[in-house]
């Protein structure tokens, strides 16, 4: 018995399947293929093979725009026991480059095998690119090599059949460029803004040009300041039923004010002021006076550390001495006081708070005053004065201050005094009692911060009532030295 066997034959444009068994042959079907598409699959087949075994993958190493440079990579690799060889392209711009590339790989695996090994053997980069295939090489920054004189650009290529690559490369650099100029800026609004520290030396600087009260020394520094004032009081007096005479009088004070600082929230203070006086009535010759004034001593503290939604507060407390020439000693028609003539003690709190971009301050003070004893100042009409009783007073000051510059600040602000009455008591005639007075004046001052340690201080004042100086003129000049 024979083995059944399958066959194949060609009959023209006709494929027979047949099957044999024993000498006899059947027939099970026909297939009918035309010769031309017969033809196409077979070709078609032949070179997809044909394309994929031409098909390789090149492991790029360096790029030059120098051949004799590239030559050179070439001979180092040959040495190393590379297999180089040159690829020559231009870029976008038209310049020609010469690749070096190693090795022709039959598939991406093993081109990325070898350049993978490539980099850990020589620590530098490796691109897998097909063999023969035409780059476009993306030149260095500024036209510059980016590996040294020897011309050599990046490792890694890009192709000229990827324009998104491009267009993305260029929407980088343009957001780099726009980050740089926003750094740029962000840089010159920080070198413009004021810091923490500026900000409180500045407020400190407004306060101090503003009032004495407002501000306190670091611990064991030593305050002395000269003051200048001027006031002038000017106002006519009815002497005869047809003549009227003129007052004036010119005070001019020279002070030395004193302050050390026990603690940072601790200040003792002393105020001695140099008075001169000079009096004018009509065309007479007038009178003056040059003597000491009333001493004050006084003290400053602050319970509350400054900062946060509450004003900053500093509570102070002064006395001042009848160390002048007091106004009931002298005698009224020829001589000029230099002092009240009684003493005081006065209580009073501070407030300030930085509203930017000013700083606002205020102050509410209560003034006691002590009686005049033992008096025995004669007075016209033949009278004698022996007691007085002054009256307290109270009195508050409102401000704004605001810093024009580093070095220069200018403030505004209203005072106003309410003064109680006085009693007077005279020798074989009883006592009489003065009405109250109002203070009320009107400021302007600025300040400029000559040094570190040493500024000036100007103030204007205008009286706004009868007992108010005319206007008011100050010069305050503070040094400090560190004692700690």
């Amino acid at each position: 018995m024979r083995i059944p066997s399958r066959g194949l034959r060609a009959e023209g444009a006709v494929f027979l399947v047949t099957f044999t068994t024993t000498g006899k042959t059947t027939q099970l079907f026909k297939l009918r293929i035309p010769l031309v598409l017969l033809l196409i699959v077979l070709l078609g087949g032949a070179a997809t093979g044909w394309a994929q075994e031409a098909q390789s993958f090149s492991v790029q190493v360096g790029a030059f725009t120098e051949r004799a440079n590239a030559e050179e990579m070439a001979a180092a690799l040959v040495r190393q026991g590379y297999t180089p060889y040159l690829f020559e392209t231009t870029d976008g711009k038209g310049r020609r480059w010469w690749l070096v590339r190693i090795g022709d790989y039959p598939s991406v695996e093993e081109a990325r095998e070898a350049a993978g090994r490539y980099e850990a053997a020589r620590k530098q980069p490796a691109v897998i690119t097909p063999r023969g295939s035409r780059v476009a090489v993306r030149p260095p920054p500024e036209e510059t090599p980016a590996h040294g004189p020897s011309g050599q650009g990046p490792a890694a290529l890009e192709t000229e059949e990827n324009p998104d690559l491009k267009r993305l490369e260029e929407q980088v650099e343009r957001l780099q460029t726009e980050v740089e100029a926003l750094r740029k800026q962000a840089e010159a609004r920080k070198r413009l803004e004021v810091t923490d520290e500026e900000k409180a030396k500045q407020e400190k600087e407004i306060l101090t040009a503003a009032g004495r009260q407002y501000t306190l020394l670091p611990q064991y520094t030593l305050g002395v300041e000269y003051d200048f004032r001027y006031e002038y009081y000017s106002y006519d007096v009815l002497e005869q039923a047809m003549t009227v005479e003129q007052i004036a009088n010119h005070t001019i004070v020279n002070g030395l004010y004193v302050e050390f600082a026990l603690l940072n929230n601790l200040t003792l203070n002393l105020d001695c002021p140099f008075v001169y006086k000079f009096d004018k009535s009509g065309t007479d010759h007038g009178r003056d006076v040059t003597d000491l004034g009333d001493v004050t001593l006084g003290l400053k503290y602050q319970p509350l550390k400054t900062g946060g939604r509450l004003p900053a507060l500093v509570a102070f407390g002064t006395f001042t001495f009848d160390t002048g020439r007091g106004q009931y000693e002298v005698n009224p028609e020829t001589e000029l006081a230099t002092g009240n003539g009684y003493e005081t003690a006065g209580l009073g709190l501070s407030m300030s708070k930085t509203i930017d971009p000013i700083v606002a301050f205020g102050t509410i003070s209560y003034s006691f005053a002590f009686s005049a004893d033992d008096l025995n100042q004669r007075r016209p009409g033949d009278v004698v004065l022996k007691k007085v009783e002054p009256g307290d007073s109270i009195g508050f000051n409102l401000g704004i201050g605001y810093a024009m510059s580093y070095k220069v600040s200018l403030n505004f602000s209203y005072q106003y005094v309410y003064h109680f009455k006085d009693k007077y008591h005279w020798e074989d005639s009883g006592e009489t009692t003065a009405g109250s007075r109002v203070f009320s004046v009107l400021s302007i001052g600025t300040g400029w911060q000559l040094s570190p340690t040493f500024s000036m201080i100007m103030r204007v004042g205008v009286g706004l009532t009868n007992d108010d100086p005319d206007f008011t003129f100050s010069v305050r000049m503070p040094f400090q030295f560190s004692l700690g």
